[in-house]
């Protein structure tokens, strides 16, 4: 199945939003003095540190099988240095890519190092590459930010420089949270934006360009800076197989996305929030991921990706799921459990019961777990593995048992057996 491209999107939303306006200033000029930065923690070592030998002639070193490159100019150094690099866990909130720490043993530079990131689509989900920065984090492990990077979309790298060793990473100033995520049919998903405000605020001033200002940890962004969200680049609504939006609380720094009822043919959708930061119009995407991995199978029939529905009644839970073909159900599977409390195992009982039944050109079958006198048949449980009971919430479990189909020949009753499996996602229904 094609995928869609993830900066074909970016690409195609720029172009829509390329009428800037810039009369109008929504946001706020940076204010004096710098925020006192917060200090974290610092990056654990991971994995072997990259040692080169590099001299006044200059060199490359690269990290991460060469998604990360420091390339040394001629005259960088005035003597040949034993370069190390050592990979670092990331600490910094809205990190992207591989902290590292660069070690000169003492060397000063004479010129600065130019850093490029090579990076993948993945990388920048939920973010953009408008709002990718870099950061260093000073002895004091705050970290400060460094802009007036260069980005080349078709190559996929972001290039800076950097003029002294110590700890380095690449970071989102904005972002939406999740950036990547799969969800099931009907399944709703909140999407905040974050981000580091005054590093916002300083990217319309070039005389900022290169200030090292200290961050704090973000937040979520005032919703004045947000002026609509698009799903593939067009309006809620007006796609309804792609999904739908809403907001919480009218909040437009808080989406709730909701996938279409079954998976689209293209199941990956671009869900995008459109910022303006005073001068001009930029582009937030999350990826979202449609996947039905809903599924159950009685006795040697398996029925992929049915539909589900979950309700609520009081304390009684009901799960239906069902396959169509051509609008006719051809399988469907119903339990209840009567005195649900959430996550845990349910045995079948005469109270928490169930049955399937098949309509097909192969078998016609009813199956349940007690006959009409309420004579047990059955064994198995139910096991809630996710329950959140508010609207619009997810409750999934699997199902696992035996289930008998009541047989009568010449007045003689029997009862055949089926293995049910089942493994069930839905979005709660009141």
């Amino acid at each position: 199945m094609k995928k869609t491209s993830f900066f074909l999107l970016y690409a195609i939303a720029a172009l829509c939003f390329s009428c800037f306006n810039e009369s109008a200033d929504n946001f706020p000029n940076p204010s004096a003095p710098l925020p006192n930065g917060v200090p974290t923690e610092i990056g654990t070592p991971f994995g072997l540190p990259v040692s080169k030998e590099i001299g006044p002639e200059g060199g490359i070193l690269e990290l991460e099988n060469g998604k990360i490159q420091l390339t040394f100019p001629s005259g960088t150094l005035s003597q040949t240095v034993s370069v190390k690099v050592q990979p670092l866990s990331q600490t910094l909130e809205l990190g992207i890519g591989i902290p590292f720490e660069l070690d000169l043993g003492g060397t000063s530079l004479k010129k600065p190092i130019e850093l490029t990131f090579h990076y993948e689509e993945e990388d920048v989900f939920g973010s953009g590459v408008d709002f990718i920065h870099l950061a260093q984090q000073d002895d004091n492990k705050i970290w400060k930010a460094k802009r007036n990077l260069t980005v080349n979309q078709s190559a996929k790298t972001i290039k800076g420089t950097i003029s002294h060793p110590g700890r380095w990473t690449f970071f989102a100033s904005a972002k939406i949270k999740p950036g990547l995520k799969s969800i099931g049919p009907s399944q709703t998903l909140d999407l905040e934006i974050v981000g580091y405000e005054y590093e916002l605020s300083l990217r319309n001033d070039p005389k900022k360009q290169d200030l090292l200002a200290p961050l704090v940890p973000p937040v979520r962004i005032q919703p004045a800076l947000v002026s609509q969200w698009l799903i593939d680049g067009r309006p809620s609504g007006s796609n309804p197989a792609r999904g739908s939006l809403g907001f919480v609380n009218n909040d437009l720094t808080l989406a709730r996305y909701t996938a279409p009822p079954s998976v689209p043919n293209q199941p990956t959708v671009m869900v995008s929030a459109e910022l303006f930061l005073g001068k001009g119009k930029f582009i937030l995407i999350s990826s979202i991921a449609i996947e039905n991995k809903n599924r159950f199978s009685v006795g040697n029939y398996t029925f992929s990706d049915p539909e589900v529905l979950i309700g609520l009644a009081g304390n009684t839970l009901t799960i239906s799921m069902w396959k169509s073909i051509n609008n006719e159900i051809q399988a469907s599977l119903a339990f209840i459990i009567p005195d649900y409390k959430g996550i845990g195992s349910y045995n079948f009982s005469t109270a928490t019961q169930g049955g399937v039944e098949l309509i097909s050109d192969q078998i016609s079958l009813e199956s349940t777990a007690y006959d009409e006198n309420l004579k047990p048949y059955f064994n198995g449980s139910i096991t809630i593995t996710e329950s959140y009971t508010q609207t619009g919430g997810m409750i999934s479990g699997t199902i696992s048992g035996t289930l008998y189909q009541k047989k009568e020949i010449n007045n003689l009753i029997s009862y055949i057996p089926y293995d049910v499996e089942a493994k069930f996602s839905g979005t709660f229904t009141p």
